[in-house]
């Protein structure tokens, strides 16, 4: 039977302009026994979604890309060992695709936890292929982290339990939710009013803990004893001691006062994380915990039994969650992620839907019969391409050719004494600094000095005569002072690939720098009169993700 070898997705091309969407056809990976491909009729928008695609957790991403990990389908396609699903089955796919299934975790129902895990999108599945996500027309992965979907639920509605649901579902089930617990929710977004339906379909009294009583009414109305309000000082003091955990699905945990959390919390309660915002935890030290012997941990997603198990309590239970959707669509698709990253009136999730209203693409739902084999195959050299069906004899052209050399002398720095840390030192001063967000320089005029001091760097875990040069701990924090009272936050990473920096080099003959095995004499580089040089490879950059926040007592850059 025919079936895709590729999707029709929805692809972010460029980081920094991470909410552009271009149609574009997308691999998947090669079919194997345990697989199973359905045809998409729904995806949910999660924040992870926004986090990935806008850098806010590291710009390290596979381009393009094609998000969306709460994806609902028909299945179109099973391998030959699948028995979990058949074909004409409604079923979906969460934040996992993929795991090796043999290792402790996985035989302990703790595959999310499997170190070879592959999530939906972004990661590379055994053959190389990046996983490509669900705004788009198929999806292919293994059968394991395929999920039946019951009857009642509707599929727009169904499709956020997929990740969202049950990345709430799993601690409240692990922590023991039920009658006679005290569970508070911190954040009433997607991710929280997941939490207050499932906290109160077990049974559990649930509050709301908001920094805004804007949305008390409907805390209200998703069954919640009531809301708590920590915009006003002292808001703590009423609930010590009382709640038995604290789920915090919040995305601004970084600007919190952690210890009034924790002051709410019984005798070793927990605090558990869920909501990872893009900034580090605020500082805290470690007597934080000592007055009530409280924990503070942290889940991903959750395992398939537990999947199962939310999916027939939202069936049983008629539990509906809150959703809007939205037409997939390259439009679409940048509503729903600029509506998520503004946080603009989503009551509580999006779900785009709708592929097949789409415009036809030549490859849209593309198939290809089984059965054809001994494609023509074709070799090019840089005059003619050659077919077994006939000559193809295109014009002839001048491929543009620039020789590139090892540097003519060894650099060396502009500076004896490098002001950067150690381990971004190279051997001409040169470094990676990458601002995402825009921000106002002075512009140069006529009369401007030669230099002007726009900013100050500061490493404030860097200390060059404690650090031993291997240590990497201080790279988690840097900060950029910009002007007066301004300051942006961020980190140093480590390039996936290192980045060569080229410069323009004087033509030299007979230098004999490189054998070009007679490329300068080619009809590519004969009118070539400029060399290039490489200057060096730079390993680590400088990141700021976030945007500049205004601070106090900070005097201008001097």
């Amino acid at each position: 039977m025919p079936y895709p070898e590729t999707t029709d997705a929805f692809a972010v091309t460029d980081i920094k302009n991470w909410s552009n969407f271009t149609r574009k056809e997308l691999p998947l990976k090669k079919f194997e026994e345990h697989d199973v491909d359905i045809a998409i009729d729904a995806c949910g928008v999660c924040a992870s979604d926004v986090h990935t695609i806008s850098g806010g957790w590291g710009d390290s991403i596979p381009l393009p890309l094609c998000v969306g990990h709460e994806v609902i389908g028909k299945v179109v396609k099973v391998g030959s060992k699948v028995t979990r699903v058949k074909v004409g089955d409604r079923a979906g796919v969460g934040a996992q695709i993929g795991a090796d299934l043999t290792c402790p975790q996985c035989k302990n129902d703790q595959e999310n936890y499997c170190p070879n895990s592959v999530d939906t999108y972004g990661a590379k599945h055994t053959d190389g292929t990046v996983a490509q996500g669900g705004y788009s027309s198929h999806i292919r992965g293994n059968e394991y982290f395929v999920f039946k979907i019951p009857d009642n639920i509707e599929t727009a509605l169904a499709a956020p339990m997929l990740c969202a649901g049950l990345t709430t579902y799993s601690p409240l089930k692990r922590l023991g939710a039920g009658p006679g617990k005290k569970v508070g929710i911190i954040g009433l977004g997607g991710l929280g009013h997941f939490g207050v339906l499932w906290s109160v379909a077990m049974g559990a009294d649930t509050y709301v803990i908001s920094h805004s009583p804007n949305k008390k009414e409907d805390a209200l109305k998703m069954g919640a004893k009531d809301f708590i309000v920590t915009k006003e000082k002292g808001w703590a003091e009423p609930w010590k001691f009382q709640f038995d955990f604290v789920i915090n699905t919040a995305d601004a945990t970084d600007k919190f006062d952690l210890s009034e959390y924790f002051s709410i919390l019984k005798v070793n309660g927990t605090f558990h994380m869920v909501g990872f915002p893009d900034n580090p935890l605020p500082a805290m030290p470690a007597q934080i915990f000592a007055p009530n012997g409280c924990y503070m941990g942290a889940s991903h997603i959750g395992n398939r039994p537990e999947m199962e198990e939310m999916l027939e309590l939202a069936s049983k239970q008629n539990i509906k969650s809150w959703v809007q959707e939205i037409q997939l669509s390259a439009e679409g698709c940048k509503e729903a992620v600029e509506r998520v990253y503004k946080n603009d009136n989503v009551k509580y999730r999006l779900t785009l839907t709708g592929f097949d209203k789409l415009p036809h693409h030549t490859w849209s739902r593309r198939v290809r019969p089984a059965n054809i084999t001994n494609f023509p195959t074709i070799t090019r050299d840089s005059t003619t391409a050659t077919s077994h069906k006939g000559q193809i004899q295109p014009p002839a052209f001048a491929m543009p050719s620039i020789p590139i050399h090892l540097p003519s002398r060894p650099t060396t720095p502009a500076h004896t004494e490098n002001p950067l840390p150690q381990l971004l030192h190279t051997p001409s001063g040169l470094a990676l600094l990458e601002i995402q967000g825009t921000i106002h320089f002075p512009a140069p005029n006529a009369s401007s000095p030669p230099s002007t001091v726009v900013g100050k760097l500061v490493f404030p875990y860097y200390n060059p005569e404690i650090n031993d040069p291997s240590d990497t701990k201080w790279m988690k924090r840097v900060y950029m002072y910009i002007g007066k009272g301004q300051r942006m936050t961020g980190e140093c990473k480590k390039l996936v690939n290192p980045i060569g920096i080229m410069r323009k080099r004087e033509r030299r003959d007979g230098g004999g720098d490189v054998d070009m095995e007679g490329v300068e004499g080619t009809m590519e580089g004969a009118a070539v009169k400029e060399e290039l040089e490489i200057v060096e490879l730079v390993r680590y950059r400088i990141v700021f993700s976030a945007r500049p926040e205004p601070i106090s007592g900070v005097s201008e850059v001097e």
